[in-house]
C-alpha cells in the first residue's frame, strides 16, 4: 500500500486558512481511489508540524499545495 501525504502550505497567522480546510485533497483522493483502487492507497493531510508528520507517516509521495501569497511557506 502506497502512502500519499497531502501538505497544505498555509499562513499560520491567518485565521481563515487555519479554520477552513481545503477540498483539493478530497477531490484527488476520490479520483485516485476510483481509478487505482482504494486498497492500494492511503491518504494523509497535514498543515501543521510538517516535519514531525513526515517522519511519522513516512509517505511514498508528498503533494504540496500553496496559494501565491503562501509560496514562501511551501518552499520551507
Amino acid at each position: 500500500m502506497k502512502k500519499i501525504l497531502f501538505l497544505g502550505a498555509i499562513d499560520p497567522f491567518s485565521e481563515q486558512e487555519i479554520r477552513m480546510q481545503p477540498l483539493w485533497p478530497a477531490y484527488l483522493a476520490a479520483y485516485a481511489e476510483k481509478f487505482l483502487g482504494s486498497d492500494k492507497l492511503k491518504f494523509h493531510f497535514v498543515n501543521r508540524q510538517v516535519e514531525k508528520q513526515i517522519r511519522k507517516i513516512k509517505p511514498d509521495l508528498v503533494a504540496i499545495s500553496s496559494i501565491s501569497k503562501n509560496y514562501d511557506y511551501a518552499i520551507e
